[in-house]
């Protein structure tokens, strides 16, 4: 969104600036509640459910395009008879509430622009979604017995639900351009006035710590961040992903040429970023932003379309996006729309323990 009045744009600073700060004491009734929440998970005193087949969570401890779901689809293209158990969000399933649902279609209205994206990664078994992941999962496992494991997507926080191997997807972006970055993590970087669900500390539960979107920072930035992440938790593994290619629906491919780029994704910049990294011969021409988990409309559509014509470019989206694009009948326009199709490499290590979890 680009705004015109520069004075608009101070003022609009400042009330926020304002507003952040009169939510101080909402910040610290969160972290006490926060704290008390998990001493009790902590002592057993809240019950922690059990599902039958082992449950491997992947989770973040910052809001807002991590890189869970490129892990989650790591591991369902590597594993057979595998259930990811998910919340849905913003999809209608969870707005009406019509939980536990297996997703069984492309529909990103019903089931959401995530789910149905990680279900077309599947070679074998489900996605289901259910804020009860409890519930969701003996719900899976009575449609589908053969389940060697389930995946807790967005499960750090959910300790209602035992897990037996926590990977949690810290990202060094949003961590290193956060206020307490090179100082002590305070409570200025957790909600609603910083972008963090959980304090730094919290990060020892876990067994990995998968750290993503890392690879534009500098490297003096990376070795502080690792070195104060270090004090709580040394299971460090970086992340290495890549843009493998740019392909549209017809299978057709682009490497070079004028491109606008559009996304609807918690990290817009980041992305933009790898595509310039992974794609050098690539000319951006601009960057269009849509709020995260964004739906598209048919109008949007039509004036996507109109600024690719007027520029003589193509548009590329995440993989993501494009689940909710392809739904549309875009006629004449369908190989105007390309995706970046990413793909990471799980550290070894990680798969040894699941496979260790399942045999």
């Amino acid at each position: 969104m680009k705004v015109k009045d520069g004075k608009k744009l101070i003022h609009i600073n400042i009330v926020f600036f304002i507003l952040k700060f009169i939510s101080l004491p909402i910040v610290f009734l969160y972290l006490v509640v926060l704290r008390i929440k998990n001493l009790l998970y902590d002592y057993q005193i809240l019950n922690i459910k059990k599902l039958p087949r082992p449950v491997v969570s992947i989770g973040n401890v910052s809001v807002g395009g991590s890189g869970k779901t490129a892990v989650v689809l790591s591991l369902v293209e590597k594993f057979n008879n595998t259930c990811v158990l998910t919340r849905g969000y913003k999809s209608k399933i969870t707005t009406e509430k019509l939980y536990p649902k297996e997703v069984t279609n492309n529909s990103t209205d019903l089931f959401g622009d995530e789910p149905c994206l990680i279900s077309s990664y599947m070679k074998t078994g489900l996605v289901v979604i259910d804020p009860d992941r409890h519930r969701g999962g003996l719900y899976a496992q009575k449609k589908n017995s053969q389940i060697g494991f389930f995946i807790l997507d967005d499960g750090y926080q959910h300790r209602k639900l035992h897990r037996d191997l926590d990977l949690l997807v810290f990202d060094l972006d949003t961590f290193v351009n956060s206020w307490v970055f090179n100082k002590y993590f305070t409570i200025l970087s957790l909600l609603p006035f910083g972008k963090f669900r959980e304090s730094l500390s919290s990060i020892s539960r876990a067994n990995f710590i998968l750290v993503s979107k890392w690879k534009h920072l500098g490297t003096d930035q990376v070795n502080i961040a690792i070195k104060q992440i270090n004090k709580f938790n040394k299971n460090i593994i970086f992340l290495q992903s890549e843009i493998s290619e740019i392909t549209n629906n017809m299978g057709n491919k682009k490497t070079h040429g004028s491109v606008i780029l559009f996304s609807g994704i918690g990290k817009p910049s980041v992305f933009e970023q790898d595509i310039a990294r992974d794609f050098p011969d690539l000319k951006i021409l601009k960057h269009i932003v849509f709020s995260d988990h964004y739906k598209f409309t048919k109008n949007d559509i039509q004036d996507l379309v109109k600024e690719a014509k007027n520029n003589e470019a193509f548009l590329i989206c995440t993989e993501k996006d494009f689940v909710k694009i392809k739904e549309f009948d875009l006629g004449d326009f369908v190989e105007s729309f390309y995706f970046g199709r990413q793909i990471l490499k799980i550290d070894p290590t990680v798969l040894e323990r699941i496979n260790a979890l399942i045999e």
